[in-house]
């Protein structure tokens, strides 16, 4: 039910994307139809649909990349890397992780730096590299640390509902996005 009423909002959004849309319009339209991609592959994760959440983590990061939505591209690495740890295949996972550092740096996202660390650290465990574990946990830690820093927030920075991974409360703006997925999931 929930997969059928995202792709129905999906078709819509292309609909929209082929229409005459001025800019900064088009480019916030684009994000949030590669959003809407991004939650089309969790659902099609969950429902054991591997091939198509690949598909739409794939639409979901061509559309993130050519409206400039570093942060967003960031976030569709990870989700992406962690399907593949979730299917054991770290090498793949890694590679994915590290395009996503890339894109957390051009978007200056410290929680997205630290997230991704994080997730190598595990890939590296899987594969049974301790120094690398360490080390990772170890940056880890200083990013998260960094970010809290940069939003005067101590060590234990709150990402708002726009940064990932999103945290929304009944009165956030995202008051409307879809609940995070169940245990099933790579989060």
């Amino acid at each position: 039910m929930c997969r059928d009423a995202v792709l129905a909002r999906i078709h819509r959004g292309h609909e929209l994307l082929r229409a005459s849309v001025a800019e900064p319009l088009r480019t916030r339209l684009c994000a949030a139809v590669a959003d809407l991609h991004n939650l089309a592959a969790w659902t099609n994760f969950d429902s054991g649909h591997v091939g198509a959440a690949h598909h739409d983590l794939d639409l979901a990061l061509s559309l993130a990349e050519h409206c400039g939505q570093d942060d967003l591209a960031a976030n569709l690495r990870y989700r992406r890397g962690r399907i593949h740890l979730h299917h054991g295949a770290a090498d793949e996972a890694l590679a994915q992780f590290q395009h996503g550092r890339l894109a957390a740096r051009r978007s200056g996202s410290a929680p997205a730096a630290s997230i991704l660390s994080a997730n190598q650290a595990w890939a590296y465990a899987e594969k049974g590299d301790e120094q690398l574990v360490l080390d990772l946990l170890g940056r880890a830690g200083e990013e998260f640390a960094a970010a809290g820093r940069r939003t005067g927030r101590g060590s234990s920075p709150r990402p708002t509902c726009r940064r990932w991974p999103a945290r929304c409360t009944p009165s956030s703006p995202c008051a409307s996005a879809p609940a995070a997925p169940g245990p099933r999931s790579p989060r």
